[in-house]
């Protein structure tokens, strides 16, 4: 093996280290059929190659190849973390999809948002999906009262939240300007 080739062959390792949480967040940020199926994709596949680099790093080990293991060293260190970490991991991985998620459309909100009419403060809903009658999305608020507790929300905002998936809100996150990640259970 060429100096050259040995210094590549564990670049998959560092790589795959930043490449799997990455992946990972980005299923999250997609539609709700994608967490499903693409999540549990994604943690088998970083386990697994976890799992092969940890292989070589024992196999260089025994064979005293000290500099070799610490270029193996990062998949297997970042897995373990993640998987000791699951919850963590998992709520994470939720929250910085979300965050991207919105980030993307972001553009489309506001333009929605400027067509609502003004005479009265605005209140927009966009479910993004989830699992039965469980899901998860974005309120934007003009008067901040999904934030408050349904006692003391006025009455007016209940009648305009009447007439959107606002009433089904469970949970609100402010992410700034007026804007709410939320649950729904309707």
């Amino acid at each position: 093996m060429t100096r050259m080739t040995r210094g590549r062959v564990l670049f998959w390792s560092v790589i795959l280290s930043i490449a799997c949480p990455a992946i990972f967040i980005l299923v999250w940020s997609g539609p709700p059929e994608l967490w499903i199926v693409g999540t549990a994709l994604v943690l088998g596949f970083w386990a697994l190659s976890a799992s092969f680099a940890l292989a070589l790093l024992v196999g260089f080990a025994l064979g005293r190849r000290w500099l070799w293991c610490l270029a193996a060293l990062p998949l297997p260190l970042t897995a373990l973390l993640a998987f000791l970490n699951l919850g963590l991991t998992w709520r994470a991985g939720q929250v910085a999809g979300d965050y991207i998620h919105f980030l993307a459309k972001y553009p489309h909100y506001r333009s929605e948002i400027s067509a609502l009419p003004s005479g009265e403060p605005r209140l927009l809903v966009d479910n993004w999906g989830g699992v039965l009658i469980v899901s998860h999305g974005l309120v934007y608020d003009e008067s901040d009262e999904i934030a408050k507790p349904d006692a003391e929300r006025t009455e007016a905002w209940k009648k305009r939240a009447s007439r959107t998936e606002a009433e089904c809100v469970y949970g609100s996150t402010p992410i700034g300007g007026h804007f709410y990640l939320v649950g729904l259970n309707c």
